[in-house]
């Protein structure tokens, strides 16, 4: 039996859950190690990480070592490409716009209009790009859900709120 993969998460951080989203599609064991969000920075994880955060690259670690049944990923092609430049859209694009969405919405101690409508303008635009791909087609790649959905699907759901329907 596998030893379990360890997951260092900050329980309100976005990128934990998306490693966790993969772990369980792949029935990966693993074991959950609760952070508070003052220890992110701490040496412990920035000898992990120099960031002090989970990397998106995680995602693709984890289905090229473990999705040997391509569950989540393809094994090769143009396919796995456009896997990969959905991934990338979603570490370079989705999840910085909307983090900072969320942040000048609701944490940040000043409200600054510009800053917010700057943001919210990014997550239309964001949305509007996976909406046109998406024209004609139930899932961003191919016929079933993978990895890029799994990065790019957990976000929005996540600043939508509790109880939001998949």
């Amino acid at each position: 039996m596998m030893k379990p993969i360890q997951v260092w998460l900050f329980p309100e951080g976005p990128n934990p859950l998306k490693v966790l989203y993969v772990l369980e599609e792949l029935q990966l064991p693993y074991d959950i190690k609760a952070i508070a969000m003052e220890d992110v920075k701490k040496k412990t994880l920035t000898d992990l990480n120099p960031n002090g955060r989970v990397p998106g690259a995680i995602i693709l670690y984890l289905v090229e070592e473990y999705d040997r049944n391509n569950t989540l990923t393809y094994n090769m092609g143009n396919e796995r490409h456009f896997l990969k430049q959905w991934l990338f859209f979603q570490v370079s694009g989705q999840g910085p716009y909307f983090g900072q969405a969320t942040w000048f919405m609701t944490l940040h101690p000043e409200k600054l209009p510009s800053a917010i409508e700057r943001y919210q303008r990014e997550i239309k635009r964001v949305l509007g790009v996976m909406e046109g791909h998406l024209e004609g087609r139930q899932w961003l790649l191919q016929s079933y859900f993978l990895a890029g959905q799994i990065v790019l699907y957990s976000k929005i759901i996540q600043m939508l709120g509790p109880g939001t329907a998949a």
